[in-house]
């Protein structure tokens, strides 16, 4: 992929489960990893393994633990109007 290209009409190399070779489009690719189908994917900077590398929006499902820092974010406007 080009620097500064977009990534729509672009296509991802994968390895799934099986071990063999494909390709899908980006939005194709997070439903395939929440199915544990995908083995790992290519990225610009290098081969992500699935389990082993950080995956952005793939997990548990049960969201980030800790306290909000984000300012201006919707669970401190809805803290500040029930302090209010």
């Amino acid at each position: 992929m080009q620097k500064g290209g977009s990534r729509l009409n672009q296509f991802i190399q994968v390895v799934f489960t099986d071990g063999t070779l494909g390709q899908m489009v980006p939005a194709a690719l997070g439903v395939c990893l929440r199915q544990d189908r995908i083995r790992s994917f290519k990225r610009d900077s290098g081969w992500a393994k699935v389990g082993i590398d950080s995956i952005r929006g793939v997990g548990s499902g049960d969201g980030y633990a800790g306290s909000e820092r984000r300012r201006g974010s919707l669970v401190e406007q809805r803290r500040s109007i029930r302090l209010s």
